[in-house]
């Protein structure tokens, strides 16, 4: 026969699952399944730059915990005319300021004939979680 679980133990189970679920990538925050809430905000700007492969595109973020590790992703996408895609992922790692401010700048291409979106990405060590921002070139 199976033991029943007295409510303190269901309560404690419950809180475990939920704090396990913020740790992990893509977890859920509600009962009902839904992403965690936004806390903080970022933004980007695309420089296209006249010389070498590369452009910048300039992450900028604020509402992150002081001092948060603070790791950014930049899936990058060309949409070429004849139908070829092509994609990459840029991960890196920036430490907020104490007032809880990201600044970064990566490195992304804009190859000639194609349509590239850079869609941006960031997630706090804590548990901060921004908007999701992208730029088109």
């Amino acid at each position: 026969m199976a033991k029943e679980l007295s409510l303190p133990k269901m309560v404690l189970i419950s809180q475990l699952i939920k704090t396990l679920n913020s740790l992990q990538p893509g977890g859920t925050d509600g009962q009902d399944g839904s992403p965690p809430p936004v806390t903080a905000h970022i933004d980007v700007q695309l420089t296209l730059l006249s010389t070498g492969p590369f452009d910048d595109l300039r992450v900028s973020g604020r509402n992150f915990g002081g001092l948060e590790s603070v790791e950014v992703v930049v899936r990058s996408t060309s949409y070429f005319g004849n139908g070829v895609e092509s994609s990459g992922v840029n991960k890196s790692q920036v430490k907020a300021t104490e007032a809880g401010v990201i600044e970064l700048t990566v490195a992304v291409t804009c190859p000639a004939g194609a349509t590239t979106t850079h869609q941006v990405e960031a997630r706090g060590s804590r548990g901060s979680l921004a908007n999701t921002a992208a730029v088109s070139c």
